[in-house]
């Protein structure tokens, strides 16, 4: 109940909407809490709580992703995934980066109007790199370890020719040498 609370009063804090604050929202959640359980649990409670089942998220996650341990259950994975979703703060709704603008569309909760948010391409939205987007080209493993073989291959006998001819330097000067001797 309290992540259930949690998903559908988050996007209600701020300026001019449900809650002012969190604190308030956590007082809030923690109110119909105590109605529907009959206990005395406390704003500050409940934000603790939420904040401990976080915790045990990301260590049940880190866990599962180090190799050798054992599989760990997430606890409340399905409501914490939706809470994900639709917060703001985790994933914003424009992201921006060399290759253009890119737009999350998810649910919104209006608080205040009930007028549609007008969504827009990134067609719409201005550029500021005027630059042609180049397309790379995705190698297999094997042509990169088939291409850094041939690259060492060549080294090496480049390597070798050097050798030789700094051998049939050596054997030239020498073989001068004696002939000058005698």
């Amino acid at each position: 109940m309290l992540l259930d609370l949690y998903e559908q009063w988050m996007g209600q804090v701020g300026p001019l909407k449900k809650f002012k604050t969190k604190k308030v929202m956590w007082v809030n959640i923690a109110e119909r809490i105590n109605k529907y359980f009959h206990t005395g649990k406390t704003g500050l409670q409940c934000e603790n709580r939420y904040k401990t089942v976080l915790k045990r998220k990301k260590a049940a996650v880190e866990n599962n992703m180090t190799s050798g341990s054992s599989r760990a259950l997430v606890p409340f994975e399905n409501e914490l995934n939706k809470i994900s979703a639709s917060d703001d703060s985790i994933q914003p709704e424009v992201t921006g980066s060399s290759r253009g603008v890119t737009i999350i569309k998810r649910k919104r909760e209006t608080s205040l109007s009930e007028e549609p948010v007008a969504e827009c391409s990134s067609d719409d939205m201005p550029s500021t790199s005027h630059t042609p987007q180049q397309k790379t080209k995705n190698k297999t493993i094997q042509e990169t370890l088939l291409q850094i073989f041939e690259v060492k291959e060549k080294a090496r006998e480049r390597r070798h020719r050097e050798k030789l001819q700094l051998i049939k330097q050596i054997l030239g000067k020498e073989n001068l040498e004696e002939n000058v001797s005698k």
